[in-house]
């Protein structure tokens, strides 16, 4: 990590710190005054580059902050009746297309993406992964739910009615976790970083980089593979 990105690491804590406070203790104040703390913070680091082409933590925080404000914005309690199937989808779906849509239109730096065809193949690990991901939870949920109680937080599920919402509810908040922490916030952790051109690039290859660097990248990408000089397509990204 860079020196600045050092000096982000403080900002960061400060957003990172408005999870608990929303979700668990259900701190409305303390948790605004986090990210209000957190995103002002690091804007005060960043100054002038907040508008830059080049990835900002005060614009990375901050579509961080509207995805966790989105989501405290309703009642969290697991409930399956139509009201509640309604709220979850407005909240969770607008906690993911917001930011994104905040970042394309309005910051114009494409920080969240989600690229549906790579061009890149599975590794064997991954392939691996994603079965044994399936006997692990089948494996440690049961013995989890039952164990600790969490079951009793849910209602009785004794209809083939609430059987079905509840595997549509199940699913739709597992995807959302993929969508809105893996591609959403991790994705954003680009900038507390502080990566080198090189490593922007190799994410460039993989379609994942932000514009307006694409193009720069992508000619580095093909020039390397044609073994011909990365400097005479435009130099760093």
């Amino acid at each position: 990590m860079t020196r600045s990105a050092w000096r982000s690491l403080g900002p960061a804590a400060l957003v990172c710190a408005a999870a608990p406070a929303f979700f668990v203790l259900g701190w409305t104040v303390v948790g605004c005054a986090l990210l209000i703390g957190g995103i002002g913070s690091a804007a005060l680091l960043e100054r002038r580059r907040i508008a830059a082409v080049e990835p900002s933590l005060t614009r990375d925080l901050a579509l961080i902050g509207v995805g966790m404000l989105i989501v405290h914005s309703i009642p969290l309690a697991a409930e399956l009746d139509d009201g509640a199937m309604l709220r979850f989808t407005l909240a969770l779906g607008g906690a993911v297309l917001v930011p994104y849509l905040v970042s394309r239109f309005v910051f114009r730096d494409r920080a969240i993406s989600f690229p549906w065809r790579t061009g890149r193949r599975w590794a064997p690990w991954q392939w691996i992964w994603l079965v044994a991901v399936l006997a692990l939870g089948w494996l440690i949920l049961p013995f989890y739910f039952i164990t600790s109680g969490v079951y009793l937080n849910w209602p009785v599920v004794d209809s083939p009615d609430l059987i079905g919402r509840l595997f549509v509810g199940v699913g739709a908040v597992g995807i959302w976790d993929e969508l809105d922490h893996i591609r959403g916030a991790l994705h954003l952790g680009e900038s507390l970083r502080g990566c080198s051109s090189s490593a922007r690039c190799s994410r460039c290859c993989a379609g994942t980089c932000r514009t307006p660097r694409r193009t720069c990248c992508r000619r580095r990408c093909s020039s390397r593979s044609s073994g011909s000089s990365a400097t005479a397509h435009g130099g760093r990204c």
